[in-house]
């Protein structure tokens, strides 16, 4: 009974036809999940134009009550921001302007330059691009951008050249640990995104090793997040997941309603 927290409607631009508010209702009483969290994209000033397009949360939290009217499980909204240093007063406004159940901060773009087309490890390379990718992640951990999960904090394992869509954890352990550290100074969470599988890697993000930092470094907020971009992804490989969490020592997995934590025993 783990709720998924990262998942994606319609109202994102790079969501499949099927993601309509309807057919999660009807995906969800399909599971044993008790809820999902809808957070759509708002990448502000993205370089990607298919990214300019926002949500529209008016129409977004009306259905949504309404669904949750007709329904026994809950479907919560909430936002994936997508940072940018030259923009956090304005994802810190727009945070402040709606009233999300929960809100991921998430690296899409690395100085100016898009990771899915390639840009970025075309101007880095794959060891600098990977370095400052984490560099990056250390930026908006301490730009005082207003969140509550970093979502898939090695997202960059997604788009890394060659074959091979790894990383060798210990090259970038100095930035990896000031990140995890940040992060539980800062009492925030870190998702388990299953959708690392769905892309073709080995693990999910972040990877085994990252996930057993965390936790040595004191971390114990995790959530739990899909990613789906369609309905029928919700919930992908929880029960695997949950198997791993508490081999690493974990007991609880965090579920964020109206931005409180609320712990659930795994």
């Amino acid at each position: 009974m783990i709720p998924d927290q990262h998942t994606h409607t319609i109202h994102s631009p790079d969501a499949k036809e099927d993601a309509t508010i309807v057919r999660y209702v009807e995906a969800l009483k399909n599971t044993d999940l008790p809820s999902v969290s809808l957070t759509d994209h708002v990448d502000l000033d993205s370089p990607v134009e298919l990214f300019k397009q926002l949500p529209d949360y008016s129409a977004l939290f009306s259905a949504v009550k309404h669904a949750n009217a007709a329904s026994k499980k809950t479907l919560n909204v909430g936002v994936e921001m997508g940072y940018q240093p030259h923009i956090v007063t304005q994802m810190n406004d727009y945070v402040r302007a709606h009233p999300f159940d929960v809100v991921i901060m998430s690296v899409h773009v690395g100085d100016g330059l898009d990771f899915h087309n390639g840009d970025f490890f075309a101007y880095y390379g794959r060891e600098h691009g990977l370095k400052r990718y984490f560099e990056i992640v250390n930026e908006a951990l301490n730009s005082g951008a207003d969140f509550d999960i970093f979502g898939h904090i090695d997202y960059i394992n997604r788009y890394v050249p060659g074959n091979v869509k790894d990383y060798d954890f210990e090259a970038f352990l100095p930035q990896i640990d000031a990140a995890l550290t940040r992060i539980v100074a800062l009492d925030k969470a870190i998702e388990i995104n299953t959708s690392g599988m769905r892309y073709d890697l080995d693990d999910h993000h972040p990877k085994h090793a990252l996930l057993k930092r965390y936790y040595a470094l004191g971390g114990r907020k995790i959530t739990l997040g899909s990613d789906a971009h369609s309905p029928q992804d919700i919930g992908h490989d929880f029960k695997r997941v949950i198997k791993q969490l508490k081999s690493i020592g974990f007991d609880y997995i965090c579920y964020y309603t109206r931005r409180q934590c609320e712990f659930i025993r795994i």
